[in-house]
């Protein structure tokens, strides 16, 4: 038991930087913020994201995805037990939840 719960951590801690890495790839290497734009000017920032293109918030998605599948990879990996059910429920959770504040954003434009 103790194996699972440090397996699940490493998991946790390598899905996180994986996550960071690849959302740092995107805002430091391919699509950096303008010289003279930081996170503390709201409406400087704002526009920064308004001229985004598409392929950017791809990569943020990809870097979610791959957080859950590499922290799951890698906990399982090292896991003594090897298939956890929970999973099974949390992907399609993970899903709804995503289309549900899909459907809010737009309400809310």
């Amino acid at each position: 038991m103790t194996r699972d719960i440090l397996a699940t951590l490493a998991g946790l801690v390598a899905g996180n930087v994986l996550n960071f890495a690849l959302v740092m790839l995107n805002s430091s290497g391919l699509f950096p913020m303008p010289p003279g734009v930081d996170f503390n000017n709201e409406a400087g920032f704002a526009e920064y994201i308004r001229t985004l293109p598409v392929a950017a918030f791809l990569v943020v998605l990809v870097a979610h995805s791959a957080q859950a599948a590499g922290g799951a990879w890698l906990a399982s990996r090292l896991a003594q037990t090897r298939d956890p059910a929970w999973m099974w429920v949390d992907v399609p959770f993970n899903l709804a939840c995503a289309h549900g504040a899909w459907q809010l954003a737009l309400k809310s434009r």
